[in-house]
């Protein structure tokens, strides 16, 4: 693996000092930048536990935020929904990003991708993500009817049509009780593909948990498949294994992160969340500045995580083993392995 892009690295050196300081300041950041989307998904956790009543931040305000982020050290920026290319001025702010110096992801269902699209963004994109919750009807049970299709022909049209091969594309396998079981041959289809990596990522909305013993045995053939293809999947031992661990506890609150503000959310309306899954509030950027609202108390936040039933997000992972353990154990090797889940060395 060749070394981090110069950007991302300084930024994520940096931010690692600051929190060593004392200073809870992010390493990721998934922006719901709308509240539109094109699907109503089973299990989606922007609808089912973090869509808010407010109007979607103004372009002025979603320029302002940008710089409020790039302002922070942020290292990565996530884009999601909603459906984030729904948004008209998508582009504008993803070169803002881009030029602001952080690496941008964007999550995407892929039925908007077009090559006029493609050929607008990819210029600004380090990664593009289409989701994907099984292979064929597996999808489309829940998404619905016709999804898969869509969504595999968006994954395609951006592969063909990106400008540059180092704007990547990568595939977001859900992992869900409705389609768990066709996840093997999309894993077969997506390495038979020219897609870059393949991510994993449960469901954690406990009624769509897939039963324990079915998920367990598509986690064995994922790590088999890992094994055999390690260049092709964006995950390692460890997220495996605590995969396992999810899929076979009823409560893993034990692993929340989210206090420690490793992964924030901006929501549609300006609200930041100190999960990028399940609504903790610290406040609005409408009404008060990101550094202020980071400044919110830990011990409430724990409070309030109380309610959510837990995850396994390798980001809080890693942040817990890796990002805030001793500064000396800050290494290029070390950065590569936190990165893995979104950014791609250069």
């Amino acid at each position: 693996m060749g070394p981090i892009a110069g950007n991302t690295l300084a930024r994520l050196a940096g931010t690692s000092i600051k929190r060593r300081l004392g200073a809870r300041y992010p390493y990721f950041c998934s922006w719901y930048v709308t509240s539109k989307c094109t699907t109503r998904c089973e299990g989606c956790v922007f609808f089912e536990r973090l869509r808010t009543s407010g109007p979607d931040l103004s372009r002025v305000e979603a320029l302002g935020v940008v710089d409020e982020l790039a302002g922070s050290g942020l290292p990565v920026l996530i884009f999601v929904g909603g459906e984030p290319l729904l948004r008209p001025d998508l582009s504008e702010l993803l070169k803002r990003a881009k030029r602001r110096g952080m690496y941008t992801v964007i999550f995407t269902n892929g039925a908007p991708i077009t090559p006029d699209i493609t050929r607008r963004l990819s210029p600004n994109l380090d990664v593009m993500i289409v989701s994907l919750d099984g292979f064929g009807h597996g999808h489309d049970t829940i998404r619905g009817r016709g999804s898969f299709a869509s969504a595999w022909q968006g994954l395609n049209t951006y592969i063909s049509h990106r400008a540059f091969k180092k704007s990547l594309v990568y595939a977001n396998i859900g992992l869900h009780k409705g389609s768990i079981n066709t996840v093997p041959m999309l894993v077969h289809e997506l390495l038979s593909s020219k897609v870059d990596k393949i991510k994993l990522q449960p469901n954690f909305i406990p009624s769509f948990k897939p039963d324990p013993k079915e998920a367990l045995l598509v986690v064995d053939f994922l790590e088999n498949s890992w094994v055999k293809n390690p260049d092709r999947f964006a995950v390692d031992k460890p997220y495996l294994d605590r995969l396992r661990t999810y899929f076979e506890r009823d409560d893993n609150r034990e692993y929340c992160g989210a206090p420690s503000l490793a992964h924030i959310a901006v929501l549609p309306d300006g609200t930041v969340s100190a999960c990028c899954d399940f609504l903790l509030p610290m406040g609005s950027l409408r009404e008060k500045n990101l550094q202020k609202i980071l400044k919110t108390d830990p011990v409430r936040l724990r409070e309030q995580a109380r309610h959510c039933a837990g995850c396994c997000r390798r980001d809080y992972m890693l942040v817990q083993d890796f990002l805030d353990a001793p500064l000396r154990n800050l290494t290029l090797s070390g950065l590569t392995r936190a990165l893995k889940g979104y950014v791609t060395p250069a």
